[in-house]
């Protein structure tokens, strides 16, 4: 569809004077330079994680974790490059001699009128495209051109639209004329049933579902892995002080399992059981250290524990005095407890945040009086007070 078949349901005496669509296609900005390598970053650790999980037969529960980790990394890296080509392919925007119109496909078209639009500021690129924003002054736009994805959450805008300085120059030209006329197109017709003026957004029925989703997904797993992480951080340093007695290794063993589909082929871990005595009582336990999510998984490593701890030797055991049934082998914190606390505590605070922001209202922008009058009067106030 070119430009010029794009029509729009006009008010009585209402003039089309521009239509266009945004640029098509996957677009890198400066900020994807940055983005993309992070995402790379982000997949390739959480694919490895998740493979040590699957090889050392984890739970279900962790399995799935680590894939909502790499869809999040797949999504950083392509998955929202995509996700803004699909967007801005049913993405329209429009000039009225009594407003501006942006249409994006779902539910009705945004329009700002021009009697009260504000100041029009517009960020030009090399090749003549850009992107105008409505309301705010042009410094904040150039702060915002590498993110056009939090400035639409922020103000109205048209989006890498070719031609920018033209447009935006026309678009003050109407916006002149509608002030000369005192807004009264605006104000006297009757809007088109088929748009609608710049909304405050309040939250639906979807969005609150989607808030919760994300409050469920992030904050909620996020807190859980944060206690469990904090929980044998704590438990391993506090091992570092249990009182120690001698014991003797029972039984080690390599325990293999096989896999089913994609997860086929055969894992191994190393079960190491071993007995002490406290207090004339003999206990049994078989905890090598805390935090380690996947020790003794893979052959190699599960091999290495074999020949360390070897039936009958004779072994340290540091066990908790007022529990002395609770012990383990290897004593201290260990890097995997820090991870998963700090990994569940960003996870849980960026559930909450997007929680937060989800169900924040964006203020209109619109209606705000252009900066550069502001100033104006604030100096000719300034003067008049020196004046007297």
């Amino acid at each position: 569809m070119s430009c010029q078949d794009i029509r729009f349901d006009l008010n009585r005496g209402e003039t089309q004077l521009w239509a266009g669509t945004p640029r098509q296609g996957i677009v890198l900005g400066p900020l994807d330079f940055v983005v993309v390598p992070f995402g790379i970053m982000w997949t390739a650790f959480a694919a490895f994680w998740e493979m040590s999980v699957v090889r050392s037969k984890g739970p279900l529960f962790m399995q799935a974790f680590g894939a909502g980790f790499i869809a999040i990394g797949c999504f950083f890296t392509f998955g929202r490059l995509v996700t803004a080509a699909r967007r801005r392919r049913r993405t329209v925007y429009g000039l009225t001699s009594d407003r501006v119109i942006i249409a994006n496909g779902s539910g009705a078209p945004t329009s700002l009128p021009l009697a009260t639009l504000g100041e029009v500021s517009v960020v030009e690129a090399a090749d003549g495209s850009g992107n105008i924003a409505f309301g705010v002054p042009a410094a904040i736009t150039t702060m915002f051109v590498s993110m056009p994805s939090m400035a639409r959450a922020q103000f109205p805008m048209f989006e890498m639209i070719p031609d920018a300085r033209n447009v935006c120059t026309q678009i003050q030209e109407a916006q002149k004329a509608a002030k000369a006329r005192g807004g009264s197109a605006v104000e006297t017709s009757p809007p088109s049933p088929a748009v609608s003026s710049f909304p405050k957004p309040t939250p639906t029925g979807l969005l609150t579902l989607i808030r919760f989703a994300f409050l469920l997904m992030f904050g909620g797993l996020g807190s859980f892995f944060a206690y469990q992480g904090a929980a044998d951080w704590y438990a391993g340093v506090l091992s570092s002080t249990w009182q120690t007695a001698a014991g003797t290794v029972l039984d080690t063993r390599l325990v293999s399992s096989s896999g089913s589909g994609r997860n086929s082929g055969t894992r191994y871990s190393a079960h190491v059981a071993y007995m002490y005595n406290v207090g004339g009582q003999s206990f049994v336990g078989d905890k090598l250290s805390f935090g380690r999510l996947t020790r003794g998984s893979g052959y190699d490593d599960s091999q290495r524990l074999l020949q360390r701890y070897r039936r009958g030797t004779v072994v340290t055991i540091h066990y908790d005095p007022m529990r002395p049934e609770r012990s383990v082998l290897e004593p201290g914190w260990t890097w995997g407890s820090v991870m998963m606390a700090a990994m569940g505590t960003l996870f849980a605070l960026l559930g909450l945040a997007i929680f937060r922001r989800l169900g924040r209202p964006t203020r209109p922008q619109a209606n705000r009086p252009p900066v550069g009058e502001l100033l104006r009067m604030s100096r000719q106030q300034g003067a008049a007070r020196v004046n007297n």
